[in-house]
């Protein structure tokens, strides 16, 4: 099965209508003002709450959540700061770090979008997934059909507990809409449900017009917790 979607520059404006201290090495290719920022206390336990929102939405929510002291941030729309230099006005941004809920670490990202000084942070899947948010949204139905000959008929609690990119796939396409050096790539999502883990293949394909994301139903297989 197989559904198109946009590419990173309009997802990130669409998201928005719609919805320690980083090594030298992470922090590369941000403004001093926005590493600043990013590094700031009340920036720190924003993205620390969005986390443990997240993880106290899932089935037998864990209230034990530690964070490590690493992230990384990867731009996605330039910044833009007040006169003061202390509030960004504009851009986009996404935070990788590691938490640990309940004995289990995981790696979760948080997008950040800023406008006219409101920053707006939405937690993303877990895990290493290349998709941006807009492409994991799409993404998503496909991938619970692909689980779904898996998952027990009386199961009601099901939420994805990790995504790995696995590949890229192929040569450069130089006629993707995401840009000359896009290339096909898989990933491996993983559904917990009600105890069984189900591990999904994904392969996301870019071309002129979007994505085309497709699931393996073949490779669709039980993981052993």
């Amino acid at each position: 099965m197989t559904c198109r979607t946009r590419g990173l520059v309009s997802a990130c404006v669409l998201a928005f209508l719609a919805a320690g201290a980083p090594s030298a090495a992470q922090a590369q290719g941000l403004s001093a003002q926005l590493r600043d920022f990013v590094q700031s206390k009340s920036n720190r336990e924003a993205i620390q709450q969005v986390i443990s929102q997240q993880i106290a939405s899932w089935p037998a929510a864990c209230r034990q959540v530690s964070f490590g002291s690493k992230f990384d941030v990867v731009m996605l729309r330039p910044a833009q700061f007040s006169a003061d230099g202390r509030s960004p006005l504009a851009g986009a941004w996404k935070e990788t770090l590691e938490a640990t809920a309940c004995g289990v670490t995981r790696v979760h990202n948080v997008l950040s979008l800023a406008d006219r000084g409101d920053i707006q942070r939405l937690p993303m899947l877990v895990g290493t997934s290349r998709a941006d948010i807009m492409l994991q949204k799409d993404a998503a139905p496909l991938f619970f059909i692909g689980a779904s000959r898996l998952v027990a008929k009386e199961c009601r609690q099901n939420y994805v507990t990790d995504t790995q990119f696995v590949t890229f796939e192929g040569a450069e396409i130089p006629t993707a809409k995401a840009g000359p050096k896009s290339r096909a790539w898989s990933e491996e999502w993983t559904l917990w449900s009600c105890g069984r883990l189900i591990v999904v293949p994904i392969r996301f394909i870019p071309d002129a017009t979007g994505t085309a994301i497709s699931v393996s139903h073949g490779g669709v297989r039980e993981k052993q917790p």
